[in-house]
């Protein structure tokens, strides 16, 4: 059996989400995380307010041409891309995540996050509870990544030094 990231599968994961709490996925996550940790710059829809204060995204088009127009459609929302991602941040909210993983002002247990980080599949790139892991002799790492057209970001967690990039 081979592992294969699946966006299906954590759409399927969102509505199991929704059905067990009884409340939409996209407030779940505004209550249980981005609340909980004051990531007040983080959004499924960039409230029109502050969509000014965002970096044109440049998405590629045929025959190398770009496109700015397609990144700046996407700010009012996804809609199916959620829980697959969708989700616009800054470093500043991210560092934020990253502490509450290195146990600063924690949201999960030491045990639940232990669970998250602990590699589900055999193949060289491991892959936990929507962590890819790395671990060898000289690195403990886990990260995540995420673009949609236009925008990127990821971060990478040394676990053992407690330090986090975040680009």
């Amino acid at each position: 059996e081979k592992f294969n990231y699946s966006n299906l599968a954590y759409s399927l994961l969102r509505l199991a989400l929704e059905r067990a709490a009884g409340k939409p996925y996209i407030q779940l996550v505004q209550e249980k995380i981005l609340d909980l940790l004051n990531m007040c710059s983080t959004f499924f829809k960039v409230p029109p307010a502050d969509t000014a204060k965002i970096a044109d995204g440049i998405a590629s088009v045929a025959f190398n041409l770009t496109n700015t127009s397609i990144p700046r459609r996407l700010l009012a929302g996804i809609g199916c891309a959620v829980p697959c991602g969708a989700i616009f941040s800054t470093p500043n909210d991210l560092a934020k995540l990253t502490s509450s993983m290195l146990g600063y002002h924690p949201l999960l247990s030491p045990e639940s996050l232990a669970e998250m980080e602990t590699p589900r599949t055999n193949e060289k790139n491991k892959y936990g509870f929507g962590l890819g892991i790395i671990r060898n002799d000289s690195v403990n790492m886990v990260w995540h990544n995420g673009s949609i057209a236009g925008y990127t970001a990821q971060f990478a967690i040394e676990k053992d030094s407690k330090y986090a990039v975040i680009i």
